[in-house]
């Protein structure tokens, strides 16, 4: 029996100009991991939403569950069976406690105590928000919501689990242990799982791939088949990691090899093979620590800059005056230096929003000393003058923009700086020019742009009024791949510029490629401090703060094991130089 079956499925939303999904035909099988794929704006979303029946066809079919979505007591029926839970968690928080809301579902489906109790209890520990029981949402992380949202739909025990980007937004160990309970769960419960994910370490793990590409269906079938043929740029999609360096590695010594190796742990094995038959000399060790050491040296200067924010034993708590108040942040000591990027990572809950929010005032200072540009922050601080030091982009994007055109919205800022019309323009097109927006987007409303775009809309308003500090907290989250990888250079061009970058991220991939140093918190506190090459090289302390390696520095790691090596890589650039260096092909 099939789970869904389309026929000739089109949907547009009201009042838009074009269909967000058209003539789609597909038969979706039954207890199965579906993993769903797609650049933004390719119509993921929109499908998830049909498929949970929260909408009905424009034209065509839909079949879930074998009802048609077209009967108007579908949906009636369907919503008992499924659940959703959306990429951002604010959207589907509706009590004031975070127990309360994990009990609503139930509730409202007639579950008493002590069941109700019991059920509430245990999704609470599957999630780890046990001891937040009594908070309210609004006082948890984003990963802590995104947490609760997936407890809230995991208690109703659903027949259909739809997942829109429902990882993103936690620290990669939660997000994998997660994940890997999901799927255990619906494999034993026999659970449609649908995964629509920017994730591809993720879509790897489905049974099936569905790939959509502006509102089509541009693939279906097998994992295999479509990260192993090169099908994957052609969706604005980008490979795993591993994968993309395996392919690179074979592209070097001319192999005519396919390559079939696929999950991380066979391409490290494939590599280490091909290593083995190679005897690489002492002169190639000795170049692979050179190349080292010289991009090691450039990440030293800039550290070696002065500092232009510095923060000494910072401390904070949300309502300090009750007995309920939380130590947010503890002690928290570091600096910002002129022309560099400082990642700051930690699990979800670990304080990283709550300190960003501290270098501009948005928090007020409760205890501790914070300077920017050498200007001590206090009572006497100006705030206007100091948020046109230090701009800060939020973790939605949506949160920051609220302009009738992407024009005004970037303008918004160097208006109130009390700048003539003529230099705002030429701010508002310089940054837009640095972002990568088309001047065709001026007069669009930025409500109808994709959600790299707004991404990069909010950086643009920030840039346009000629910050020295930008702090962004989740730059890429939500993102898909080639999304991402335009905020990495959008970052590196910024720093060429001479400005000065705060990164707060879960994504340890974009981090290990722009990150000159890392700020590393745990529970408030500084679990680290350093370059990042030493940070990402330590994995035992980045396994404390729910973090972990990227799989080019596993590789890397695995290859220093078997031959009693020292390598220290931080990008995937590096760790390809490497084996190659290694593989005698540069």
């Amino acid at each position: 029996m099939n789970f869904a079956k389309a026929i000739n499925l089109s949907f547009t939303y009201p009042q838009a100009d074009s269909p967000a999904l058209l003539d789609l035909k597909f038969n979706l099988p039954k207890a199965r991991h579906i993993a769903v794929l797609g650049a933004n704006g390719s119509g993921k979303s929109s499908l998830a939403k049909l498929l949970a029946a929260l909408y009905q066809p424009t034209l065509g079919s839909l079949e879930v569950l074998g009802r048609d979505l077209n009967d108007p007591d579908a949906a009636d029926y369907l919503r008992h069976k499924l659940a959703i839970v959306f990429q951002n968690p604010d959207n589907q928080i509706v009590a004031t406690t975070v127990e309360e809301d994990i009990a609503f579902g139930p509730e409202n489906q007639g579950i008493a105590n002590p069941l109700l109790r019991q059920l509430v209890d245990d999704a609470l520990e599957l999630v780890d928000l046990t001891a937040y029981a009594q908070s309210e949402p609004t006082e948890l992380s984003g990963g802590q919501k995104q947490k609760l949202a997936l407890a809230g739909v995991l208690v109703m025990d659903p027949d259909v689990l739809i997942l829109d980007e429902a990882t993103s937004m936690l620290d990669p160990e939660t997000a994998r242990a997660l994940f890997k309970f999901i799927k255990e769960l619906c494999r034993q419960r026999e659970i449609n799982l649908i995964n629509i994910t920017h994730n591809m370490e993720e879509a790897l793990e489905a049974d099936e791939l569905l790939v959509l590409k502006e509102g089509k269906i541009g693939y279906q079938g097998s994992v295999k088949d479509f990260f192993v043929e090169d099908n994957v740029r052609s969706f604005h999609l980008l490979y795993p990691q591993h994968l993309y360096l395996w392919r690179e590695i074979l592209r070097s010594i001319n192999s005519a090899e396919t390559p079939s190796a696929l999950t991380f742990s066979e391409v490290k094995e494939a590599i280490i093979k091909l290593l083995d038959k190679q005897a690489f000399s002492k002169d190639a060790i000795d170049a692979c620590e050179k190349y080292l050491n010289s991009r090691a040296e450039i990440q030293r200067k800039r550290s070696e800059n002065s500092p232009v924010i510095e923060v000494k034993d910072l401390y904070f708590s949300y309502r300090p005056d009750l007995p309920i108040s939380i130590d947010t942040l503890r002690g928290i000591d570091f600096d910002l230096r002129q022309g560099e990027i400082l990642a700051v990572l930690g699990p979800s809950g670990a304080g990283k929003s709550t300190l960003m929010l501290h270098l501009n005032a948005l928090l007020k200072l409760q205890r501790g000393e914070i300077k920017v540009l050498g200007e001590r922050l206090g009572k006497q601080t100006s705030l206007k003058n100091l948020r046109r030091k230090v701009g800060l982009v939020f973790q939605y994007p949506e949160n920051q923009l609220f302009a009738e055109t992407v024009y005004n919205d970037i303008a918004f800022g160097p208006r109130q700086m009390g700048l003539s019309e003529a230099e705002v323009k030429r701010r508002v097109l310089e940054a837009s020019s640095l972002v990568s927006i088309d001047e065709s987007f001026m007069e669009r409303s930025p409500f109808e742009l994709s959600g790299g775009e707004m991404r990069r809309v909010a950086i643009a308003g920030v840039v346009a009024m000629g910050t020295e500090i930008i702090v962004m907290d989740e730059p890429s989250a939500g993102l898909d791949p080639e999304g991402s990888r335009e905020i990495v250079r959008l970052l590196k061009k910024l720093r060429e510029l001479g400005k000065s970058l705060i990164l707060v991220s879960h994504d340890m991939e974009d981090v290990a490629e722009v990150a000159d140093r890392a700020l590393l918190l745990e529970a408030g506190q500084v679990l680290g401090f350093s370059s990042a090459r030493e940070l990402f090289n330590q994995p035992e302390l980045l396994s404390r703060a729910m973090l972990s390696s990227t799989p080019p520095q596993e590789i890397i790691q695995a290859i220093n094991e078997t031959y009693s090596l020292d390598f220290k890589v931080q990008t995937t650039g590096e760790a390809i130089d490497i084996i190659k260096i290694l593989l005698g092909a540069q």
